[in-house]
């Protein structure tokens, strides 16, 4: 038995296909310990409404062009980090800021493994500003949370 025949189920696909589905393996080289895992928050959230999960990364994509190649970025209110993970492949440095805790240290373990421009910290917005300069600020799903 051929490794093919061990790796696919049936036999209705052409050969062409299999090849091409092999020739992918070959170039996908990560370990398990480096698979991306989510938090709690972002799990559930796929789960329960897909859509809704999606509408994020699309406003997040949206963000990311916008600040395209900008040096220091602000994200208030990141949750766990996911549309960090977006906005930090086009921004220099990406400094991420939620006032739960939780979140925060969910992003950390979760996220900021795989970022290496990101930033996450722990601050509550209202109480002051964060500390530092930065060239553009971005929040998102926050302000309905604010009470007047």
């Amino acid at each position: 038995m051929n490794k093919q025949d061990k790796t696919f189920f049936g036999t209705g696909s052409s050969q062409m296909a299999k090849e091409t589905w092999l020739k992918q393996d070959e170039n996908v080289d990560i370990e398990e310990q480096d698979l991306l895992t989510l938090g709690p928050y972002n799990s559930l959230g796929i789960l329960q409404d897909p859509k809704r999960f999606g509408f994020l990364m699309s406003r997040h994509k949206f963000v990311s062009k916008m600040f395209a190649d900008f040096d220091n970025v602000l994200e208030i209110g990141c949750q766990e980090g996911m549309g960090s993970l977006i906005v930090s492949q086009t921004v220099k440095k990406l400094t991420s800021v939620d006032f739960y805790k939780p979140h925060i240290q969910d992003a950390q373990k979760y996220m900021g493994k795989n970022l290496d421009n990101v930033t996450f910290q722990g601050h509550d917005i209202i109480g002051g500003p964060v500390e530092g300069t930065f060239d553009g600020v971005f929040t998102m799903d926050v302000f309905e949370h604010i009470d007047p």
